[in-house]
């Protein structure tokens, strides 16, 4: 009699998701550091859990903002975390998110209150027309 061997299937891998952009503003004098986030997906449902899992690595944010928005079929959310000059580990939010990390030194707010909304936006216009 033959025994055949067993097949061992494998385990699917989470999809890798768009590069998430990041940057920080620490502002010494009011001991308080600003988190920017930008995520971007073609399904919204994958932004609100992209989001949870940044919200994991804030331990105790002061205030936390979200503007979200929508290019053709590719929506955004935009993530403003005030915290108490609180380090993220990148090394656990890169193997929680599965995805490229990006530090984009242009993502802050400026002088203008629709500066980071404005930039964004013609950010993610550029990624579409080059289908990054």
């Amino acid at each position: 009699m033959r025994i055949k061997p067993i097949k061992v299937e494998k385990q699917a891998k989470r999809p890798r998701q768009r590069p998430l952009c990041w940057n920080f503003v620490g502002n010494p004098e009011e001991k308080k550091t600003v988190y920017y986030f930008l995520i971007t997906n073609t399904n919204k449902r994958q932004v609100e859990d992209i989001t949870g899992i940044l919200y994991g690595q804030l331990k105790c944010p002061i205030e936390a903002r979200q503007i979200d928005g929508k290019i053709q079929d590719l929506h955004y959310r935009i993530l403003i975390a005030d915290t108490n000059n609180q380090r993220i580990d990148l090394y656990r939010l890169k193997r929680a998110y599965n995805g490229d990390l990006v530090k984009d030194i242009n993502l802050y707010e400026g002088e203008k209150p629709d500066r980071l909304e404005n930039y964004v936006i013609s950010k993610l216009e550029k990624m579409m027309l080059f289908k990054i």
